[in-house]
């Protein structure tokens, strides 16, 4: 078995050749993510962490307490398919997310502080 040598210098430079392909591969990792889960069409996130349910996307709703998967598709389906139908705004105040299957009062209670309706805020 024969063993190569490097020099400190070569080896230096090898360690400098990975340090920056990881950094790159971090930096468009976290590109994608950002581009995968951000709604760059609409603001829909106020500077107190609340949302809009007129304009957030799937991954914002989801990631809410108390919402889960069924009911973000769910506000989102019935968003869709208001506003498809010329409804406009479809969510104007918090009891409209009661129109939304697996939200009834209880749980409306529960997360109606966690959303935003008013124009000034989207």
């Amino acid at each position: 078995m024969s063993y190569v040598t490097l020099s400190k210098d070569k080896i230096k430079q090898i360690n400098q050749m990975l340090v920056s392909s990881v950094f790159l591969c971090v930096f468009l990792c976290a590109v994608f993510l950002f581009s995968v889960f951000s709604d760059s069409k609409t603001v829909s996130i106020v500077a107190d962490g609340r949302i809009n349910p007129n304009t957030a996307s799937f991954h914002q709703l989801y990631e809410l307490p108390g919402i889960g998967v069924k009911r973000a598709m769910g506000i989102i389906e019935y968003r869709d398919n208001a506003a498809g139908a010329g409804h406009g705004r479809v969510f104007s105040d918090a009891d409209d997310l009661k129109k939304v299957k697996g939200i009834g009062s209880a749980t409306l209670d529960s997360i109606k502080h966690l959303f935003v309706f008013s124009n000034r805020d989207d």
